[in-house]
């Protein structure tokens, strides 16, 4: 099966999952001149590609509220993902 194969058999399954699958944090940082704002954004753990990258599907945009529904793919270094904590509730 070839890598475009494996990807289309995976598109309805990304097209179910929500903000209430997410497993994990993405750790991210937003700079702007010498501020600095660090947050975490809610994501699916996909997988890993050889180079030891993590694929995870990521909820919502930067650290804004309200925007939970949009989800995309991205390609991040594997130290910046943590597991959520069991005992944490999930709100959209």
């Amino acid at each position: 099966m070839s890598e475009t194969e494996k990807e289309a058999a995976l598109l309805p399954v990304r097209s179910n999952v929500g903000l209430g699958d997410a497993t994990h944090n993405l750790h991210c940082t937003h700079c702007q001149g010498r501020s600095v704002k660090y947050y975490k954004m809610k994501c699916v753990l996909l997988g890993t590609t050889k180079s030891g990258k993590a694929k995870v599907l990521v909820f919502g945009e930067r650290n804004w509220r309200g925007r939970e529904h949009i989800k995309r793919v991205r390609y991040v270094d594997s130290d910046r993902i943590t597991v959520l904590s069991p005992n944490v509730e999930i709100t959209g």
